[in-house]
């Protein structure tokens, strides 16, 4: 039984044995080369460019209204909230030969924090494997140990790092919603509490490359991606009959275009936004600069805005449907300035959204509940759980890199940025390999 430092030094000495056998009877291999319109296709959502559809659940004057963040948490507080916090991190250390990938996940809720890999745990069974290496074969001594093939069961040996990256992130969020965060939604049920479950990021992350179906060249990915959608959605579907609300708390929303497409189809009964194409982000920002303008913001109030249901269609697993609202929290009582508030998109399922009509809530408030009422410009227990599966790549990359460089094998120039090893090779600090 292996525990996650023997796990981690027994990958790397065998990976890196692997890859060193491989340089001396191969010529350094690029990893697969995308063109620029493929790597968006890979990155970015629909929601930043797909075909969708968004249509207006109900109907304002503005689009952006002021709530006192002290008369949600009396409402919430009647339902007595069970915040839970889910995030997932993967990062890579890179050679001319191939590349080792890890993954980690953890979920934070009141009683304390869970990470898979268990890094304060003896051993790392009974969870998925956390480690992909990509562009060598495996080493058989650790089979079931390591990601071998992809969740479209395509071989890792000629693979993108970008992809498993990716891919690597939802699959371990996904395990993590199907068994840690069951398990303690099933408890917080039998002790009478409702409990809400908050996921870093989209609540169903369909890509463009996704929705075109499969393309040549691209069908591993898009076979990952249709396994990895549907795990995806038999996990949020499997937690809301148990009686939990899943929110998606979307953070990056610079380059989504929801709110310039709801624009035009309100017309002139959507005030406040010039004409033209725009990222959720500025338009946020040009609302929320028009109401601090005005002085129309006091202290302990946050922005929220109407509803929206995006739909998007053509998919090769059905049609997916979520219900968007977006919040705006002001940076404090004396500061307006727009560039400091924090601009955020929420994402249910219209189950999960009819489960909050009917304590009269929204979408938008247990993230106001876990955030502004709790002291923060942030939700903490999705903070929490970000710095924990982020620490625990990080940490476990720098291991890797440390051990791939004392057996002579050199890594690539972005790996060395990502552990700073530049800055001491800049610095004199740090022998050339």
């Amino acid at each position: 039984m292996l525990g996650v430092s023997e796990l981690i030094s027994s990958v790397v000495l065998e990976a890196v044995d692997t890859l060193k056998r491989a340089a001396a009877t191969l010529p350094p291999r690029p990893p697969p080369v995308r063109l620029l319109d493929r790597l968006i296709d890979f990155k970015w959502h629909v929601e930043e460019g797909g075909n969708y559809r968004v249509s207006p659940l109900e109907f304002s004057r503005r689009f952006l209204g002021p709530r006192r963040a002290d008369v949600i948490a009396k409402r919430l507080k009647r339902l007595k909230p069970f915040i839970i916090g889910v995030d997932s991190s993967s990062r890579a250390v890179g050679t001319a030969f191939g590349a080792v990938v890890v993954g980690a996940v953890a979920v934070s809720h009141p009683g304390g924090i869970l990470e898979w890999p268990p890094i304060r745990s003896n051993s790392v069974e009974g969870g998925p494997p956390f480690v992909a290496l990509v562009g060598a074969e495996p080493p058989t001594s650790l089979e079931g140990y390591l990601r071998v093939v992809s969740p479209g069961g395509d071989s890792y040996v000629d693979y993108s790092v970008e992809q498993v990256l990716d891919e690597l992130r939802l699959d371990l969020e996904n395990w993590a919603l199907g068994g840690p965060v069951r398990t303690i939604v099933e408890e917080a049920v039998l002790r009478g509490f409702q409990p809400v479950v908050l996921v870093d990021g989209p609540v169903y992350p369909v890509t463009m490359a996704f929705q075109r179906g499969p393309q040549p060249g691209r069908e591993d990915y898009w076979r990952s991606m249709e396994s990895l959608l549907k795990a995806r959605r038999r996990a949020v579907e499997g937690l809301e009959r148990l009686g939990a609300i899943v929110v998606g708390v979307v953070k990056r929303i610079e380059r989504s275009t929801i709110i310039s497409r709801l624009a035009q189809t309100l017309g002139e009964n959507m005030r406040g936004l010039p004409p033209g194409q725009y990222g959720d982000a500025h338009a946020l920002y040009h609302y929320y600069q028009a109401i601090a303008s005005q002085d129309r913001l006091r202290e302990g109030r946050v922005l929220t805005s109407i509803r929206a249901e995006v739909l998007f269609t053509a998919l090769p697993i059905g049609e997916l449907d979520k219900v968007v609202e977006y919040i705006v929290i002001p940076p404090g009582k004396w500061n307006h300035y727009p560039g400091a508030a924090k601009y955020y998109r929420t994402e249910t399922s219209p189950s999960s959204n009819r489960a909050l009509e009917g304590h009269d809530l929204r979408p938008s408030y247990p993230v106001v509940w876990d955030s502004v009422v709790r002291g923060s410009l942030q939700p903490i227990s999705v903070a929490a759980a970000d710095r924990v599966s982020s620490g625990l790549t990080r940490a476990l990359t720098s291991l890797i890199a440390r051990h791939t460089l004392m057996t002579g094998l050199p890594l690539t120039y972005s790996s060395e940025i990502e552990m700073g090893l530049h800055l001491w090779r800049s610095a004199g600090l740090w022998a050339s390999r």
